[in-house]
C-alpha cells in the first residue's frame, strides 16, 4: 500500500471524492441507506463530496441531486468537471483529428464502439450491450452508420467495448501502437476501453476540485474501485479502495475498506470523517 510516508498526523479530511459504479452504488445500482446517512453526516459536518465518475455529466447529476450535493461533478473520468449547478470548471476534449483516427481504427477492427459528443452518446450500433449499457447509464444512445464521418467536433470520450477480457486487451495493444502517444487509455471494467485527451483522469480533475474548494489535496479523500480510480487514490491525501476493486488498485490505496454490498464507502466515511473508532476495515 501506498500510505506509509502519509500517514500520522492528518489535518481533518475537507472534501470526499467518491466513484460511482461498484464503489458508491451497490450491485442494484442504488446508494444504501446506512451510506446515505453517513453523506449526509459528512456534510453537516461540513465536508464537501463529489461524484468521480466515467459516467456522462447526465447519468451523474440525479445521483448528486438525490444526495442533495452542490459544487463540481468529475465526470467522463475527468475530462468534464461541471458542477451540479451548470457551470463548466474544466473540460478536456479528445482532439478531433486524434479522435477521427482512432475511430477509423475502430471502424476496421468493427469494435463496438461509443462516442460522447456535448454530453449525448453515439454509437455503432444498437445491441443488447448498449441496451444495458443504456439501462444503467439512464441515458439513450443514438446510432450512427458512420461515426468518423459524423463526428465534427472534438468529443469528450470514445469507448471501445471488447467481448472479453481477451479482445478488450488487443484494443488497448492496438490503440496504444497507434496514438499511445496522443490518448489516455484506461478501463472502468474489463470489457471498456476508455479514451480520453492525453494527460485527462480523475487524479487530474481533483486538483480542479481542490482549486474550487480552496483545500489542499491533502485534505481530500478518494474511494474507489477501478483501474480508471487509480490516479484519483494516488493523487488525494488519503486514498481508500473499496473490497471489490482487482489488486492493483488495492495495493496503490491507503487502506482498502469493505465491498460496494458491504457498505463500503459508508466504513470509510464513518471510520476516516467522523471518526467512530473501532470499525471493522477490510484492511
Amino acid at each position: 500500500m501506498k500510505g506509509g510516508a502519509r500517514k500520522g498526523n492528518r489535518a481533518p479530511i475537507a472534501v470526499l471524492a467518491v466513484d460511482m459504479d461498484d464503489t458508491l452504488l451497490n450491485s442494484q445500482r442504488d446508494i444504501s441507506p446506512r451510506t446515505r446517512r453517513a453523506i449526509a453526516e459528512a456534510q453537516s459536518r461540513g465536508v464537501r463530496v463529489v461524484l468521480a465518475t466515467g459516467r456522462m455529466y447526465s447519468s451523474a447529476r440525479p445521483y448528486a441531486e438525490q444526495l442533495r450535493l452542490r459544487g463540481p461533478l468529475i465526470t467522463y473520468n475527468g475530462a468534464l468537471v461541471k458542477t451540479v449547478e451548470g457551470k463548466v470548471l474544466s473540460h478536456r476534449p479528445i482532439p478531433l483529428e486524434a479522435a477521427q483516427e482512432v475511430l477509423d481504427l475502430g471502424a476496421q477492427a468493427r469494435w463496438l464502439t461509443y462516442v460522447y459528443v456535448d454530453d449525448r452518446m453515439f454509437v455503432s450500433e444498437i445491441n443488447d450491450v448498449v441496451r444495458r449499457y443504456m439501462s444503467i447509464s439512464r441515458r439513450p444512445a443514438y446510432p450512427v452508420v458512420d461515426l468518423r464521418r459524423f463526428l465534427q467536433a472534438d468529443p469528450t470520450k470514445i469507448i471501445f467495448v471488447g467481448r472479453d477480457g481477451e479482445e478488450s486487451a488487443a484494443i488497448i495493444a492496438a490503440v496504444k501502437e497507434r496514438l499511445g502517444e496522443e490518448l489516455e487509455i484506461t478501463q472502468s471494467n474489463p470489457r471498456f476501453v476508455e479514451l480520453t485527451q492525453r494527460g485527462v483522469s480523475k487524479g487530474t480533475a481533483l486538483e480542479d476540485v481542490a482549486e474550487y474548494f480552496e483545500v489542499p489535496l491533502s485534505r481530500i479523500m478518494a474511494i474507489g474501485d477501478g483501474f480508471n480510480d487509480l490516479d484519483m487514490i494516488r493523487t488525494a491525501g488519503m486514498g481508500i479502495a473499496v473490497a471489490n476493486a482487482p489488486e492493483p488498485v488495492r495495493a496503490a490505496a491507503d487502506h482498502v475498506t469493505t465491498s460496494n454490498d458491504e457498505d463500503g464507502v459508508a466504513l470509510a466515511i464513518e471510520r476516516w470523517i467522523l471518526h467512530q473508532p473501532g470499525l471493522e476495515l477490510a484492511t
